[in-house]
């Protein structure tokens, strides 16, 4: 009865519960594997004067292409629930976007669908998921990372934040991939020309250890924001930002005061001041009584700067923006490629 399957399903989480605590004990206790396959460390930056941001990718997707396919026993396919637009008997008709070709992997298992199939061509289309999956059931413990500066003994981080977010996702087999952005707070500020060791000690990432050595007017720091368009000489509002939402561990504040503009040769093109726009506590202008950043927005208002060229946003002691450009055909060039995705969308 009702009572019975609940007990059941208390007991089940209880275990699962109980497995997912030793698995961490022992993980804490003597490391993980680091497999080929693992998650991969993609970014490391200086995020708040004493926070190590590091961008942490879970998985990619397979290149394909259609390859003949090869009939194997127990093979179904099926018109599949997606529908296009097609020419048929001499008038336009809905017709099925493809076939899903269904596939059992192993004798006692379920069908799974494995690819598209043309049968026109006899060819299969596959795109899956390489890699596996970060294991968060440590990520968030301080005792899973040790860091090194400039060579002395290691330590823990203070505390760990995270946030993490699909960021594709496998057409056929509908696996998803993920972005992690984890955050260590180191007990004190992180210095200009300072070495970081960053040992990933019960995390199943793709690589043990990771060195970052900062320079902030070469490191880039996911706390800058511009636009990647760039900006035309006679726009008459351009602005960078600067905040940070690091999940678990809320909202930052910053307390620089000022912000540069260098060029390619890094150099000093402009300075500018770095003001508070919106508190976190303030609604957003076009919400409703929201502020779904959820941190201090800083504006790095250039507006009266022109002169073409490519800069990148500087802030002492934390980092650079992506690079973009100032020129006078920033918004041409945005419409010619978005014009010529919509043409290829019709063809």
């Amino acid at each position: 009865d009702a009572a019975e399957q609940a007990v059941r399903a208390a007991e089940r989480k209880k275990q699962e519960l109980e497995r997912k605590r030793v698995a961490r004990a022992k993980l804490l206790s003597e490391g993980a594997v680091h497999p080929d396959d693992g998650p991969q460390i993609v970014h490391v930056c200086a995020a708040t004067k004493d926070l190590l941001g590091i961008e942490i990718q879970a998985g990619s997707i397979a290149a394909s292409a259609p390859v003949t396919y090869e009939y194997q026993a127990g093979d179904v396919h099926k018109p599949s629930d997606k529908m296009k637009l097609a020419w048929l008997d001499g008038q336009p008709a809905m017709v099925p976007a493809g076939h899903e070709l269904l596939r059992k992997l192993t004798n006692n298992g379920r069908p799974k669908k494995i690819g598209q199939l043309n049968l026109y061509t006899n060819t299969v289309w596959t795109q899956n998921r390489e890699g596996i999956e970060l294991d968060v059931n440590v990520v968030d413990e301080p005792r899973a990372f040790r860091t090194s500066i400039d060579g002395r003994p290691p330590i823990n981080p203070i505390a760990v934040y995270r946030k993490s977010k699909p960021n594709s996702i496998a057409m056929i087999s509908g696996e998803v991939m993920a972005q992690h952005l984890v955050y260590l707070k180191l007990p004190e500020p992180i210095a200009e020309g300072s070495t970081y060791d960053i040992e990933f000690f019960a995390l199943n990432t793709r690589e043990a250890k990771v060195s970052f050595s900062f320079d902030s007017k070469s490191n880039r720091s996911e706390s800058i924001h511009v636009s990647h368009l760039g900006y035309r000489r006679d726009d008459p509002f351009k602005r960078a930002y600067l905040s940070l939402w690091t999940g678990t561990g809320g909202g930052q504040s910053f307390d620089m005061k000022t912000f540069h503009l260098l060029d390619d040769a890094g150099q000093i093109a402009h300075t500018g001041q770095v003001k508070l726009g919106v508190p976190r506590d303030q609604a957003e202008p076009f919400a409703v009584e929201a502020n779904h950043t959820q941190a201090d927005v800083y504006h790095l208002d250039f507006s009266d700067f022109n002169q073409p060229g490519s800069y990148v946003v500087h802030v002492l002691g934390l980092g650079t923006s992506y690079p973009f450009h100032i020129n006078d055909s920033t918004w041409e060039d945005a419409f010619r490629i978005s014009m010529h995705g919509f043409l290829t969308c019709l063809l």
